[in-house]
C-alpha cells in the first residue's frame, strides 16, 4: 500500500467515526452539533483530493492546446512524470530531470496541496457571501513555508472556515478555485521543462539572473495554458490569491533568490487583470 493510499484509508476511517460521533461524548448529538460534524467531516475530505482529481489537474496541463499544439512542447510533456509527495508539509513544487535520466518529473508536496485547499476555501466564502475572508485569511496566516495536517486542521477551526461548507455553492467553488492554483502551479513547472531550463541537478547553481528570468518566462507559459482550462473561470483567481498571500508573507524586505519577488509576480497579474483584482477586493501592494 502507498502512502497515499494509506493516507485516504486513514481519512475515510477518521471520517466515518466523525458521522458516527467517535469522540464526541454520550447520547445523540444535537442538529447545530450533527451539522457541524458534517461539516467537519466535509473539511477533512476536502484537504485530501483524491488520485482522480490529481490526475485530472496533471491532464488539464499536458492536455492543454499550448502544449498539444507545439510539437516541441508536446514531446517534453509526453516525457513527464508526476509525483504526488502527500507526506511532504512543504509548501513546494519543483520541476527537475527523472532520478533515472528518462525524461522528467515534476514533484509537488503535500503542503502546496492543502496551503491551496485553505486558500481557495477562503476565496469561495469570499465569493459565496462573506465579503472579506480572503484578504483576513491572508493576512493572518504564518505558516512558514510549512502546512501539516494538523496545521491545516488548526488554521480552518481557527478561522471558522470547517463550518462553511454548509453555505450554499462554498465546496463546488473552493474546489474549482483550488483547480485552478494547482494547474497554475504544475503549468508553472512545466514551463521550465517545454522551455528547456531543466538542464540537470545543478540547475539553481546557474546565474540567479538567468534564473530570476527563467521562472518569468515559465509564468507566462503558466497563463497560456491556464487561460483554455476548464477551470478558467477560477484561475485567475486562485492563481492571484497564491501569490497575494506569498507576497503578504514574504513582505517588503525580502531578498530575491532564484525566484524574483513574489511582489512583482502578484503585480504583473494584477496589471494582466485588474478588474478581476479589484472584484475579489486586491490593489496593487504599497
Amino acid at each position: 500500500m502507498t502512502r497515499m493510499e494509506e493516507f485516504r484509508r486513514q481519512t475515510v476511517a477518521r471520517m466515518k467515526d466523525l458521522r458516527s460521533g467517535a469522540g464526541a461524548g454520550e447520547g445523540r448529538p444535537s442538529a447545530a452539533a450533527a451539522t457541524r460534524l458534517d461539516a467537519t467531516s466535509q473539511a477533512v475530505a476536502y484537504l485530501t483530493p483524491t488520485m482522480d482529481e490529481f490526475l485530472l489537474w496533471r491532464d488539464a496541463v499536458c492536455g492543454s492546446m499550448h502544449v498539444r499544439t507545439n510539437e516541441s512542447y508536446n514531446a517534453s510533456a509526453s516525457k513527464v512524470r508526476f509525483q504526488y509527495l502527500s507526506d511532504n508539509d512543504q509548501i513546494n513544487a519543483y520541476a527537475a530531470q527523472a532520478p533515472d535520466g528518462d525524461g522528467y518529473v515534476i514533484v509537488f508536496y503535500g503542503g502546496a496541496v492543502r496551503f491551496s485547499r485553505l486558500a481557495s476555501l477562503a476565496v469561495a466564502v469570499d465569493m459565496c457571501g462573506r465579503p472579506g475572508t480572503a484578504s483576513r485569511f491572508a493576512k493572518t496566516i504564518d505558516n512558514n513555508g510549512m502546512m501539516s495536517r494538523k496545521m491545516a486542521m488548526d488554521i480552518m477551526t481557527g478561522c471558522g472556515l470547517d463550518e462553511t461548507f454548509t453555505l450554499p455553492g462554498v465546496q463546488t467553488k473552493a474546489q474549482a478555485v483550488s483547480a485552478g492554483m494547482i494547474i497554475g502551479v504544475l503549468a508553472h513547472e512545466m514551463g521550465h521543462i517545454c522551455l528547456r531550463h531543466v538542464n540537470g541537478p545543478n540547475y539553481y547553481d546557474t546565474n540567479l539572473e538567468i534564473a530570476r528570468n527563467h521562472e518569468r518566462e515559465a509564468d507566462s507559459f503558466a497563463s497560456s495554458i491556464t487561460a483554455a482550462t476548464p477551470f478558467g473561470e477560477y484561475v485567475y483567481e486562485g492563481t492571484l490569491f497564491w501569490h497575494y498571500v506569498l507576497a503578504q508573507q514574504q513582505g517588503n524586505d525580502a531578498v530575491e533568490s532564484t525566484h524574483p519577488l513574489e511582489r512583482e509576480r502578484l503585480e504583473n497579474l494584477i496589471r494582466a487583470n485588474s478588474t478581476k483584482a479589484s472584484a475579489l477586493g486586491i490593489a496593487m501592494p504599497r
